[in-house]
């Protein structure tokens, strides 16, 4: 199966493989994902991902998905009356859980 679902492919991914063992279709999944970007520079990146957008209307004034999870944090921030200092304390967990990552090689524990 192929998921696509912009910067959430990941996840809706590994979502789609447990529903799938839940509802006992199969026993065993496997996730993978691969992105590559690495022929295309400048004005086409900005291009293509921002296609995820509208491109008639937030794409075409200028908006990146970085730009709109930006605005929408604004947006949550003054509707429920939220500091940024604790929104910013996502990133600081998310730092966190990424530091306890570890990386394993050939031949190492």
């Amino acid at each position: 199966m192929r998921v696509e679902a912009s910067t959430a492919s990941g996840a809706a991914a590994v979502r789609e493989a447990y529903l799938a063992i839940k509802s006992g279709e199969y026993d065993l999944v496997m996730v993978g994902g691969v992105e590559k970007m690495t022929d295309i520079y400048g004005n086409e990146v900005v291009d293509i991902t921002s296609s995820i957008l509208d491109r008639e209307w937030e794409a075409f004034f200028g908006a990146t998905p970085a730009a709109m999870a930006a605005i929408s944090a604004r947006r949550y921030m003054h509707d429920f009356n939220v500091p940024k200092e604790t929104l910013s304390l996502i990133s600081v967990n998310d730092h966190l859980n990424g530091s306890m990552n570890r990386t394993h090689t050939s031949g190492t524990g």
